[in-house]
């Protein structure tokens, strides 16, 4: 009521794939883990997993009516391919095909409420080919860390753990097919020096 009478939307946020340490620090969830020894991110095929987080989600959506937009979070699943079930998977379908399999029934379950669903976006550009398989409606949460608003030496290539390094070196070390998608939206006057802040918008744009 308070953000309604300030002309304030909510838009909830539950974790569904990393950062549950608040929850998989507890021993009886334990079993959710991807690797039983990290606390970072759930398995991405236990059903039991999907079963807790869209539990979350159904709590947090009754707490709040009047919402349009729901967070599901969705980023840096760094350890999937731990667990045997994952890494048959990742064998087959690559690790994309694991993200596919694990986020897609969620989106799902935004959009039966009614909801359009919010996802960060460095799994969408790490795999550039989920995008169109990706279940839709959907609003792609475009987030990095810059210390300016204009113009960098540095790119984000989130393929490599979300490293930021010189152009130079992106071009000579990133995979050419990932290089061939993104490196255009990098270009401005001041290219190869520098590339404009937030690129990715126009990639999004293009989608």
């Amino acid at each position: 009521n308070f953000c309604k009478a300030r002309c304030v939307n909510i838009m909830p946020l539950v974790q569904s794939y990393g950062h549950l340490e608040y929850i998989l620090k507890k021993d009886k969830y334990k079993h959710l883990r991807e690797d039983e020894n990290r606390l970072n991110e759930v398995c991405g095929t236990r059903p039991e997993v999907k079963k807790f987080i869209m539990n979350q989600m159904e709590e947090v959506i009754t707490l709040h009516p009047d919402i349009k937009y729901f967070h599901i979070g969705g980023d840096e699943p760094f350890r999937a391919k731990f667990c045997p079930d994952c890494k048959n998977i990742v064998t087959k379908k690559g690790k994309s095909g694991l993200y596919l399999q694990h986020i897609n029934p969620i989106l799902d379950f935004i959009h039966k409420k009614g909801l359009i669903p919010v996802v960060w976006d460095d799994m969408i550009t790490s795999f550039p080919e989920i995008s169109d398989k990706l279940s839709k409606p959907l609003i792609i949460n475009y987030w990095d860390y810059l210390p300016t608003t204009y113009r960098s030496e540095l790119v984000l290539i989130r393929a490599w753990h979300d490293q930021r390094m010189p152009i130079r070196d992106a071009k000579k070390q990133v995979d050419k097919k990932i290089l061939g998608i993104f490196e255009k939206y990098w270009r401005c006057e001041s290219y190869p020096k520098e590339a404009p802040t937030f690129p990715l918008i126009k990639y999004y744009k293009d989608l």
